[in-house]
């Protein structure tokens, strides 16, 4: 028996799946559940609901492995055709906002892509060494000369070769084209992402392509030298150590766990009582079963490491553009759909419009502090009222209503003693109404928003713009930040 094996079942014994009593195996009385249980190595996935912030609105969902492996507060991804950036993560919920950044969003069908291996990608850019399609048969003639004419256009500023590394350099971007293949590249990408978070301790914004690999940092790299610097035969070492402490690790180690009974099927595991697991179970099968899974299906190795011995640092070609080759931004719009997104928000944006709109729909029922009146009215109704009067008394002490102030009022006006917390609530229902006799209809519109606050709606109210449609753009602005804020509160 291997070392291997024998792990395995000195593991499922110590979690009490089989009995190890004098070199035999037997069951217990778990056993058959688990056999039951784990027939199956499909992994259950999740789905996240993706709502508009803003509207309210569901946009789409998206797949537990997705959000894993690129969803954290500040990303940007791509879904239905446009960016956004996620506000804030939620047990089952992503809050996000429209966005206009498209190097560093990532589509949500990432990861989903049948890979493209070298063989292919080195026919690709036998093109572009050739300068034509050469005998390749195309029905279409207009289509021919168009790709005859791109080949060109790329073939003038970096000519590409599939024995060699070229890297194009535009400011704050680089583009190192290699003829790899999906999963090559993406072994390559993380070793470079690995080495420049260690060398300058930065986040770095990179997308990997089957190639192309595209950076976006703000430092000066030696990106030739940096990939010379790799030996071949340290790349899987190299990868397992840029791997170990990244969520892609995380989610396939609580997969893994859960086929070895680790961690119950149906369990949602937060990342850090997963960071946790994966500590305690660091020199264990489940370990090493997860980073031979990553290794076997994330990555090319082989492929990496055999280029790596062919080019020996040498054919590597790193020239500085004023701007991105044709072939870098044509993949670049290919792949992260840059051609479909929207501006931010300004007065005349149409995200704009749809939040004025939701929040213009809405009805709010308000009470009068002075008689206990209650009343409702549409927003798109008072909006421009400069007071709110009651309808029964005509007083502008107005103020939105919930039982508990109608029995806060009630009781104040028969007399009676209120205590410690009602006197506090009583102040905090005459500290609105005095805004609503300040602001009127603005009043209501802006604690009418999701986070808004009567600190934040009275901050928001003084700046006193004279443009409705820029009072929503304030009102957007401090419901994001409530909505960035408000998962610290309870820490």
């Amino acid at each position: 028996m291997t070392k291997d094996f024998d792990d395995v079942v000195s593991f499922m014994a110590a979690h009490r799946h089989i009995v190890v009593h004098n070199n035999k195996l037997s069951m217990t009385n778990g056993t058959l559940l688990f056999y039951y249980r784990h027939l199956s190595f499909i992994s259950e996935n999740r789905s996240y609901m993706v709502r508009d912030a803003h509207t309210n609105r569901v946009i789409s969902s998206l797949d537990e492995r997705f959000v894993v492996n690129n969803i954290e507060d500040g990303a940007v991804f791509i879904t239905k055709g446009l960016p956004w950036k996620v506000l804030s993560v939620e047990e089952d919920m992503i809050l996000v906002e429209a966005s206009d950044r498209f190097e560093a969003a990532v589509p949500d069908w990432s990861g989903a892509d049948i890979p493209v291996f070298r063989p292919v990608a080195e026919k690709v850019f036998k093109f572009f060494e050739e300068g034509n399609l050469g005998k390749v048969k195309l029905a279409d003639d207009v289509l021919r000369m168009k790709l005859d004419e791109f080949i060109g256009q790329q073939n003038r500023s970096v000519r590409l070769r599939s024995d060699s590394i070229m890297i194009e350099i535009s400011g704050d971007h680089t583009a190192i084209y290699c003829a790899l293949g999906t999963l090559a590249n993406e072994a390559l990408s993380r070793l470079l992402v690995y080495m420049l978070t260690a060398r300058y301790g930065k986040s770095v914004v990179v997308k990997s392509t089957p190639y192309m690999i595209f950076f976006e940092f703000d430092e000066k790299v030696d990106f030739g030298s940096l990939i010379a610097s790799i030996k071949p035969g340290k790349v899987e070492e190299l990868l397992e150590n840029a791997v170990k402490g990244s969520d892609l690790f995380r989610y396939e180690f609580v997969t893994v766990a859960k086929f070895f009974g680790v961690i119950d099927r149906e369990a949602s595991v937060s990342k850090s009582v997963a960071k946790r697991i994966i500590r305690m179970l660091e020199d264990t099968p489940v370990y090493r079963e997860t980073m031979r899974e990553l290794m076997h299906n994330y990555f090319d190795i082989g492929t990496l490491s055999e280029f790596l011995e062919s080019i020996k640092g040498r054919r590597i070609i790193q020239t500085e553009t004023d701007s991105l080759s044709v072939f870098a931004t044509t993949l670049l719009e290919a792949t992260y759909n840059a051609k479909e997104l929207v501006l931010p928000i300004t007065p005349s944006s149409v995200v704009l419009d749809s939040f004025i709109d939701s929040i213009l729909e809405k009805s709010t029922t308000m009470l009068c502090t002075y008689c206990g009146f209650k009343f409702t009215r549409k927003l798109s109704q008072i909006k421009d009222l400069e007071k709110i009067e009651c309808p029964s008394c005509m007083s502008p002490m107005v103020a939105r209503y919930t039982d508990v102030r109608d029995g806060l009022i009630k009781k104040r006006i028969a007399g009676k003693r209120l205590s410690q917390n009602e006197r506090g609530g009583l102040r905090e229902l005459l500290n609105e109404a005095s805004m609503f006799e300040s602001y009127g209809g603005r009043a209501a519109v802006a604690l009418s928003v999701y986070g808004i606050g009567l600190k934040s709606a009275g901050r928001i109210l003084m700046m006193l713009k004279h443009d409705y449609r820029d009072l929503f753009i304030d009102l957007i602005d401090g419901q994001r930040q409530f909505i960035r804020t408000k998962k610290y509160w309870s820490a």
